[in-house]
C-alpha cells in the first residue's frame, strides 16, 4: 500500500479515547493527522516536539502545523522508532496511517492527494480498508445525490483504497457487510456531513476484532 500520512480533521467522527488535536510551534495553515493502526499506543513527535503521547489503538491525532517540510518521529514500546519527512501544503491535509509489521516495526503510510479537488459545489470521499481481522466484506455508500446503497468498489480486499467518489454537498454514509449478506451490517460510519469543496477519507480499522470507522478531512 502507498505510504500514508493523515491530515488534521476539524471533525473526527466516531472519535475514541486517545483522539487529540493540537498545534506545534504556533504553526497553522496545514495539519498532520495520524491514525494508529498498530496494536499498541503510539507517541508522535514533530520537529522534535511532542505532539501526542500514548495515542490509543485505532485513535486519531490531529496537529496543526505550518506549511513546509517537517520531520515526524513515531515511537512505541518495544519497537525501533521510525522517522519520516513530510511536506505540508497550505489548506491541504497530509494524510498517515501507521501500521506495524509482524516483527513489530512501525510502518507509516502516507496517502496521496490525487484528484482530490471537487468540482464547484461538489464534495468527495474515498474509502480505505485497514481492518486486518475483518472477514470478506463489501463496502457500501449512500451519497447526497443518491440515497440507494451502492458498493464503493468490488472486490474490496484488506489494504485496498478506492478512488475519490464525487457527489453534491450534503450527507454521505459508509457501511460494511459480509460478502454473502448485504443486510448484515458489521460497521456503520453514521452521517458524514460535507459542505461544498470538502474532501474526506473514510478508513475502516479494527481493535480486538471490533470494526470501526475513522473519518478525516483531506481538504
Amino acid at each position: 500500500m502507498k505510504q500514508l500520512l493523515l491530515i488534521a480533521a476539524p471533525v473526527a467522527l466516531l472519535a475514541c479515547a486517545g483522539d487529540a488535536t493540537g498545534t506545534i510551534g504556533g504553526g497553522s495553515g496545514s495539519s498532520l493527522q495520524v491514525l494508529n493502526a498498530t496494536l499498541a499506543p503510539l507517541t508522535i513527535r514533530i520537529d522534535g516536539v511532542l505532539a501526542k503521547a500514548g495515542l490509543g489503538v485505532t485513535a486519531l491525532s490531529s496537529t496543526s502545523i505550518a506549511p513546509g517540510t517537517h520531520t515526524v518521529r513515531l515511537e512505541t514500546e518495544g519497537a525501533v522508532a521510525n522517522e519520516l519527512t513530510i511536506t505540508a501544503v497550505q489548506g491541504i491535509a497530509v494524510t498517515a496511517i501507521v501500521q506495524a509489521s509482524i516483527e513489530g516495526d512501525l510502518l507509516p503510510n502516507v496517502l496521496d492527494d490525487t484528484a482530490a479537488t471537487p468540482a464547484a459545489g461538489k464534495t468527495k470521499i474515498r474509502v480505505i480498508h485497514m481492518a486486518a481481522s475483518a472477514p470478506a466484506i463489501d463496502f457500501w455508500r449512500t451519497q447526497p445525490d443518491f440515497a440507494t446503497p451502492t458498493r464503493v468498489m468490488f472486490p474490496f480486499p484488506y489494504l485496498a483504497e478506492s478512488s475519490y467518489i464525487q457527489s453534491d454537498a450534503g450527507t454521505w454514509t459508509v457501511f460494511v457487510t459480509t460478502t454473502t449478506d448485504a443486510t448484515a451490517h458489521l460497521a456503520d460510519s453514521g452521517p458524514i456531513v460535507t459542505t461544498s469543496g470538502q474532501v474526506r477519507t473514510v478508513v475502516l480499522v479494527d481493535s480486538a476484532g471490533v470494526l470501526k470507522f475513522r473519518i478525516t478531512n483531506d481538504r
